[in-house]
């Protein structure tokens, strides 16, 4: 029953991204803007957007990624983006696209994230965390089954 509940939760999983893969790639611009666009909504600086993005927060490709430079991003950057644009899209449709609402969630600490808020934990750099808290929303809107 355990490996059933965590192969229907991986199937929401990969069910929700590859949904907000096809929206990305039907937009200007694709990724690129929807993950811009996202990290604007959620008020974070271009600093944690490259550390999003699987980057160091200084440097040379994090001024590039702040100023909004498009850079010739590799498959584990527009994963990266996929996911960050993924936890967007469920945080939309579980607080009816209210921004505030969506930021408070992201700043609310949580039990299961020993303390921290969804957001500290994806800003960890880690795609193991951005899938966390993918998975997290999904559980919200009751698409998911907590392990």
């Amino acid at each position: 029953p355990r490996q059933a509940a965590q192969e229907t939760q991986l199937c929401c999983l990969n069910r929700g991204l590859r949904q907000s893969q096809q929206v990305l790639q039907s937009a200007p611009h694709g990724i690129y803007d929807a993950f811009f666009k996202t990290c604007q909504r959620w008020k974070i600086d271009g600093s944690e957007w490259a550390v999003l993005l699987g980057h160091d927060s200084e440097g040379f490709v994090a001024q590039q990624i702040a100023a909004g430079h498009i850079l010739n991003w590799n498959k584990d950057t527009r994963d990266r983006a996929a996911y960050v644009v993924a936890i967007s899209l469920g945080l939309g449709t579980l607080f009816n696209e209210d921004a505030e609402a969506e930021n408070s969630w992201l700043r609310q600490t949580r039990s299961r994230l020993l303390g921290k808020t969804p957001l500290q934990h994806i800003l960890e750099g880690s795609m193991k965390n951005l899938i966390e808290i993918t998975e997290l929303v999904l559980e919200e809107r009751g698409l998911g089954f907590i392990a």
